[in-house]
């Protein structure tokens, strides 16, 4: 296999039969071979075989929809309507919708592949898939008019939806892909995801038509309109719509559009430009009108009047866009679940959110700077050093609303990749999250190309990952957290001088790995709903990203928050029991139900809990309960899982799973429990 890319370090992966090299040589062309140190890994079997030590089929209540439509309760958990005061977790994963499948066949063909793959689905132990890119999919090459579906892609969608709903697969749809160059529901390149604020190009009437004839549409098996399929959990308006309100920019077009949009708005609020001089104070002497005022859209702004002005038009565009989704909804006649603004981190996109029924965030670690390109760099560092994307997304969720984590990822070509199942799981979990997808492609009935850095089903350590993700996050091995922490956040205050545009304040995110954590929108006195509050004050951190991502930065300035005295005081109060092993100032954080331990100096985490105990670790040695010793020479990812259900102590079925960069090297166990079945990770039958 060729390489040509520029990063640092060198390790090696494998892709079905050929080892491949990440070198440290910028531009420089590669080819390796297997021989007696590197080896390739068997890759040919994608699918779960039924009745294996894998095989998670047995989870899923089917047909998806049987319970009724999923609907948001009062105590911000997902639920469904026979069954309201029963909580339910949504475990998947985003689905380029028809990759991994050859539906280029016979309609019959085509129909018993979308089946096998909605099977191999459910074996994966997921009961949720994100319809990603659905818009794509729909209007493909064979369109040619704007908003008018393929016939042969829109059968084969109405097979999806009866293979997903038959094995108890809900559906996560996506009304609009794309990103900066993109647009949906047209077969011709466009900037939609901006457009659509202002109109431009009839941009609303497109998506309008196109989502009331998706939705209307009636499936020929079903005899079920879209609206009306109870199968479908949440529908997505656009995908990281947010992000084009933010300050990077890969194109000059839509950061253009949104300056004019930025320039009426003002026009609007103050009349005359002499007026706005007046407010600002620092128009340059030579301006001489409205048209010469610039929005800092590629870097900070700082505070005062101007940064308080684009927050105020920000969400003056967010709060009429939503409300143009929703009257399209309505007249659709949908009544499930919907959702909007999932990746901006700042406190203003919160502001926007509190309008929603349910809760969606995106984030990433280690995201290649330009994808597979050549050239493209990605990070090297352990996600444990400080769990950032984890924190970053936790600070949006807000109490009294279903939370998911809909997006997120370790990029391949870090060397840590197998931490993202244990971790993100873990404490998504303890959060008692709604559901948790990651991206993408986790299920594949076949090889297709090489590895990528976000292509799950091809890569053994991330279905390793996801194996293990499916028992601490859906099976809840790791228990929720009974103490919850809030942040106050006030949009009257904090509207003032552009402080909305600032997220939560990064040291305070740290009090998401020790117990529940949340936020809360409101300039209204009154009983908090968790047990503690926090107050957040006006100072926060600011967010950095790219036109894909947006996450908190690190502070420039010395906090004024102090997390070691938050800690002691929760201690005080009993939030934390006493013993808890938590110390800010050494790194080292331990949940509130003890069976979650990080340490950022070590980068390792561990999780003890009856059913599966786990552990990330750098090489050395270390103890959990029944795994009582772990040595390793490379980082990796341990863990030992009760396959039937019981306890650790008393399972007679057990799954022992072992992930690390691919070296040569491999974990040593030793003092396992006796008497007990094993099963590696591998497609085993029963013993």
């Amino acid at each position: 296999m060729k390489l040509n890319c520029k990063t640092t370090g060198r390790f090696l992966c494998t892709v079905f039969g050929t080892v491949a090299a990440w070198a440290a040589s910028a531009g420089e062309n590669l080819i390796f071979r297997p021989d007696a140190q590197w080896r390739p890994v068997e890759m040919k079997q994608l699918e779960i075989a039924p009745g294996s030590a894998l095989d998670l089929s047995g989870w899923n209540d089917a047909p998806a929809g049987k319970h009724g439509r999923v609907l948001a309760t009062p105590e911000g958990e997902l639920a469904f309507a026979d069954a309201p005061d029963k909580a339910v977790r949504f475990f998947g994963f985003n689905w380029i919708t028809g990759a991994g499948m050859n539906l280029e066949g016979s309609a019959e063909e085509s129909r018993n592949e979308i089946f096998r793959f909605a099977r191999a689905v459910r074996r994966q132990g997921y009961n949720i898939i994100r319809l990603h890119a659905l818009d794509i999919f729909l209007m493909d090459s064979t369109t040619r008019v704007d908003g008018v579906f393929s016939p042969r892609r829109l059968e084969q969608f109405d097979r999806m939806v009866e293979a997903f709903k038959a094995e108890g697969i809900y559906l996560y749809l996506d009304f609009g892909m794309s990103g900066w160059v993109h647009g949906g529901w047209s077969g011709r390149a466009c900037e939609n995801r901006v457009k659509i604020f202002f109109n431009d190009d009839n941009s609303r009437e497109l998506w309008e038509k196109s989502v009331l004839a998706l939705l209307n549409h009636r499936n020929p098996e079903s005899g079920l309109a879209l609206r009306d399929e109870p199968a479908v959990a949440v529908v997505l308006f656009w995908n990281e719509q947010d992000l084009t309100l933010l300050s990077p920019s890969l194109t000059q077009a839509p950061a253009e559009r949104i300056q004019e949009g930025f320039r009426a708005w003002l026009k609007q609020k103050y009349g005359t430009f002499e007026a706005l001089r007046s407010a600002w104070k620092t128009v340059p002497e030579n301006a001489g009108d409205f048209a010469a005022i610039k929005m800092n859209h590629t870097s900070r702004v700082a505070a005062g009047p101007v940064r308080e002005d684009m927050t105020k038009f920000y969400l003056s565009l967010m709060d009429e866009t939503l409300n143009f989704y929703r009257s399209v909804l309505e007249k659709s006649g949908y009544r499930g679940l919907y959702t909007l603004w999932d990746a901006a981190k700042n406190r203003r996109s919160s502001v926007a959110r509190e309008a929603l029924p349910l809760l969606c965030s995106h984030d990433y670690t280690a995201h290649p700077s330009d994808w597979m390109r050549p050239g493209s760099r990605v990070g090297q560092e352990s996600s444990l050093s400080g769990l950032w994307y984890f924190r970053t997304m936790a600070q949006t969720r807000q109490w009294g609303k279903p939370f998911m984590i809909t997006e997120y990822g370790h990029g391949f070509w870090n060397p840590f990749v197998h931490e993202a199942g244990l971790a993100m799981a873990g404490y998504s979990a303890l959060q008692n999250y709604s559901g948790l997808m990651v991206h993408c492609n986790a299920v594949l009935l076949r090889p297709r190309g090489s590895l990528q850095d976000f292509g799950q089903g091809l890569n053994p350590v991330t279905r390793a990952n996801e194996f293990l993700a499916a028992h601490l996050f859906r099976r809840s091995d790791v228990a929720p957290s009974r103490k919850k922490l809030e942040i106050r956040i006030s949009p009257r205050a904090l509207t003032r001088d552009g402080l909305l545009e600032s997220a939560v304040n990064a040291e305070q995110t740290k009090l998401a790995l020790v117990a529940g954590f949340g936020i809360s929108v409101s300039d209204k006195p009154g009983k908090s709903f968790p047990d503690n509050v926090l107050l957040s004050g006006e100072r926060g951190s600011e967010t950095t990203g790219t036109a894909w991502t947006n996450t908190l930065a690190v502070s420039k300035t010395p906090e004024k928050y102090s997390l070691a005295a938050e800690v002691t005081a929760l201690k005080r109060q009993g939030v934390l029991p006493r013993g808890n092993r938590t110390d800010p100032e050494k790194g080292l954080f331990e949940s509130s139900t003890g069976e979650l331990l990080l340490s950022f100096p070590e980068t390792s985490l561990r999780v003890v809990t009856p059913r599966t105990e786990a552990v990330s670790m750098l090489p050395g040695r270390c103890a959990l309960g029944v795994l009582r010793h772990v040595s390793t020479d490379v980082p990796a990812a341990v863990a030992l899982i009760s396959r039937d259900g019981k306890p650790l102590t008393g399972s007679g079925s057990l799954v022992l799973l072992c992930s690390t960069p691919p070296t040569p090297r491999t974990p040593i166990w030793s003092s396992p429990p006796t008497g007990r079945r094993w099963f590696g990770a591998a497609n085993c039958r029963r013993c």
